[in-house]
C-alpha cells in the first residue's frame, strides 16, 4: 500500500491506519497480555512497562480514532463534493493532516 504506484490519499490513510494499529497491538501486549502470562514480567518488568509504554499506547489509541475521523472526513468530501474532492482530497493535504494530528 505504500508502493509509489499507487499512492492515494486513501492508501495514505490506511497505510497510517495499519501503522497505529502495530503499535496499539505491540503497546498492548507490554502493558497487558504480558503481565498475566508470567509472574516474573508482571515483578520485574511492570513497572517499567507502565512507566514508558502506557503512554505510547493511549498516544496510538487516540491516534488511529483521529485518523479514523479524518479519513471519513476525506471520504464524505470525495462523495459528496466531488468537484472540490480534486483540490482538498489530495496526498499532500492527507500527509499534512496527519501530521497535525500526530
Amino acid at each position: 500500500m505504500s508502493k509509489k504506484k499507487t499512492t492515494t490519499s486513501t492508501s495514505v490513510f490506511t497505510t497510517s491506519l495499519a501503522a497505529w494499529g502495530i503499535c496499539v497491538l505491540v503497546a498492548s501486549l507490554k502493558t497487558i497480555t504480558l503481565p498475566n502470562l508470567s509472574q516474573w514480567y508482571s515483578a520485574e518488568i511492570q513497572s517499567y512497562a507502565t512507566k514508558y509504554v502506557w503512554p505510547v499506547l493511549q498516544t496510538a489509541r487516540t491516534n488511529v480514532i483521529w485518523v479514523t475521523v479524518l479519513f471519513t472526513v476525506f471520504r464524505y468530501i470525495a462523495t459528496c463534493h466531488q468537484l472540490r474532492s480534486r483540490i482538498a482530497c489530495t496526498v499532500s493535504r492527507s500527509r499534512k493532516s496527519l501530521v497535525v494530528i500526530l
